[in-house]
């Protein structure tokens, strides 16, 4: 996308993931921007049988080249937001980061796209050697090596003013399937930095408007105030009124158990992916949603309480 086109013209954006927490806040957000200038198009493999508003839909999986291709055609910026937790059939680790990033970067040289803006999870830790952390790791480096021009933001857990979605949304559903019990990991003192979806829009609206500044660029995006899983879990218990006996388990324990129940359960309630996410620190160092987008930090509590 060249300077004129963006001032004069419409551009297209395709979103990939689009029906997801992140990908379909983001597209709501974008299709109602005042005095756009660009067309909108999601792919997913979940989406509404017809457009709405404006919006093209289609139905497709990052995991087939075809369907990349045939969405890219005439797109200028492709938002990729697809990312999973969990493993679920032929929607592996691999399958999904791995081979669905390497598929992108050939659908979007196949199709000339000028700038390709990646939403994920934290810094993965090359230290770790899971398959979730392997998966991410090699994703970011095939994009680093593909002299495309890109802009990764890795964001902190997300969370909405809805107790029910985003990161709040998992613990709600964690205590209501459990209770009077709810399960503190370690005594729940992972640490997390939430951010507020429309914080993290913005800078994924800055990338759009300001491409020139973070092209071939990592960001490290997340709110300012610091919580252990044990205050988030309080957090959603006061706000969904839920009461609860807390049950603090050694992560030597709960790791066998939860192991036993991803083998017998096809959706247990957690697995061991999103059970060692929530032991780790996932602090942000160097917080770039200020410093680089401008965006000034929500405040969690706030949001939900104000």
């Amino acid at each position: 996308m060249n300077e004129n086109k963006l001032s004069n013209e419409p551009f297209t954006i395709l979103v990939l993931g689009g029906s997801g927490f992140i990908g379909s806040n983001t597209v709501k957000q974008l299709n109602s921007q005042t005095g756009r200038q660009y067309k909108l198009k999601v792919l997913s493999r979940n989406c509404p049988k017809e457009n709405n508003f404006g919006v093209e839909y289609i139905r497709g999986d990052v995991k087939k080249i075809e369907n990349l291709n045939s969405a890219m055609k005439d797109v200028d910026v492709v938002i990729n937001v697809v990312g999973i937790l969990r493993e679920t059939a032929d929607q592996t680790f691999e399958n999904v980061h791995v081979q669905g990033t390497t598929n992108i970067i050939k659908a979007c040289k196949n199709n000339r796209i000028k700038h390709l803006i990646v939403v994920g999870g934290t810094r993965p830790d090359p230290a770790l050697k899971d398959r979730f952390t392997v998966s991410k790791v090699r994703s970011e480096r095939i994009i680093r090596e593909s002299n495309l021009p890109f802009t990764i933001l890795r964001s902190s857990m997300v969370f909405s003013r809805n107790i029910e979605s985003g990161v709040l949304g998992r613990i709600y559903q964690s205590l209501e399937k459990l209770k009077p019990l709810s399960v503190l990991p370690n005594g729940g003192t992972g640490t997390f930095q939430p951010i507020f979806i429309d914080d993290l829009i913005d800078c994924v609206k800055f990338c759009i408007e300001k491409k020139d500044l973070v092209i071939g660029n990592t960001y490290d995006i997340a709110g300012f105030d610091v919580w252990t899983y044990k205050m988030l879990v309080k957090l959603v218990q006061n706000v969904a009124n839920i009461s609860t006996i807390d049950i603090n388990l050694k992560a030597g324990f709960i790791f066998p158990l939860v192991s036993i129940m991803s083998q017998i359960f096809r959706n247990p309630l957690v697995t061991v992916n999103e059970l060692r996410q929530i032991l780790l620190d996932n602090r942000v160092e160097d917080n770039d949603l200020t410093k680089i987008f401008g965006v000034k930090h929500t405040s969690l509590r706030k949001e939900l309480f104000e």
